[in-house]
């Protein structure tokens, strides 16, 4: 390990921002190699800043979005079940009417 330079505290938080983003769910592949890019130039500070708010924002947006898709599924499923019992019902209606319709040809038949 002669000659590596143990990385800055930004760049450790900003690690910790990614792997933070990416427990949430986050697409973090291009900010990954962002990271990878910052630590082979010795970048500055400022960019391992600017990619920690990038992956706190993508943590907020994976956060935001899981949290929409249970509110989906909690409102659309008791719709989607209120839809197939009135499809049932209206079905079920329809085929009475029909045997009604056919008893009725039958007796209008009768001599």
């Amino acid at each position: 390990m002669a000659g590596q330079v143990s990385p800055s505290r930004p760049a450790l938080d900003a690690l910790e921002a990614l792997r933070a983003a990416e427990a949430a769910g986050a697409n973090v592949v291009s900010m990954v190699s962002k990271y990878n890019s910052l630590l082979q130039q010795t970048g500055s500070d400022a960019s391992f800043n600017s990619l920690q708010n990038d992956a706190l924002t993508a943590q907020q947006n994976a956060v935001a979005t899981q949290a929409n898709d249970k509110i989906t599924t909690a409102i659309s499923v008791p719709i989607i079940a209120l839809l197939l019992a009135l499809v049932t019902a209206s079905f079920l209606q329809l085929r009475r009417r029909l045997e009604r319709e056919r008893l009725m040809d039958m007796e209008i038949q009768k001599p």
